[in-house]
């Protein structure tokens, strides 16, 4: 296998969102027909299993959202556990505005965890994370990090700052 390229591939494993940002498809375009169902274990693994055997590169990034919120998915500690035991990277974005099992997601370690915001106030973050409260957000982030700590993660934590 060539390590020359970076690959990523994404696979939506909610395919629906609990805010409705004005610069996502989910969140403003209501003709847009979004899958609302959660991907199933069997066909994760199923699709996993085949990225693993495939690749046309060792360790490919692989990222379990792409317009939906990933941490909606009950079964997200799983997934990652599951690509991290295939040898592959996984990748998380969220925008922490849920109410998910962060302990069990950050005691699976996955290789990125990206945090979407647009402000640290409300006012301004309320704009363009419609239906999102910042305080939650940086509850959220500081409990990442704790988690961090206490799992000896070597997760990298990104922020994506989304300026208007």
């Amino acid at each position: 296998m060539n390590n020359k390229y970076k690959y990523q591939y994404s696979i939506e494993i909610v395919g629906s969102c609990n805010l409705r940002c004005p610069s996502c498809p989910v969140g403003n375009m209501n003709t847009r027909e979004v899958a609302k169902k959660m991907i199933s274990k069997d066909l994760f693994v199923k699709i996993i299993d085949k990225i693993a055997n495939e690749s046309p590169v060792n360790f490919p990034t692989i990222s379990v959202f792409d317009w939906g919120e990933p941490t909606l998915h009950p079964e997200l500690p799983f997934f990652i556990n599951y690509i991290n035991q295939k040898n592959l990277k996984s990748r998380v974005s969220s925008n922490l505005n849920v109410a998910a099992d962060f302990d069990k997601i950050m005691e699976a370690k996955p290789h990125e965890f990206k945090i979407s915001l647009s402000g640290f106030n409300e006012k301004t973050y309320s704009v363009t994370h419609r239906r999102g409260k910042i305080e939650k957000v940086i509850d959220n982030m500081k409990k990442i990090s704790l988690l961090k700590k206490k799992y000896n993660n070597s997760t990298k934590v990104i922020v994506g700052y989304h300026l208007y």
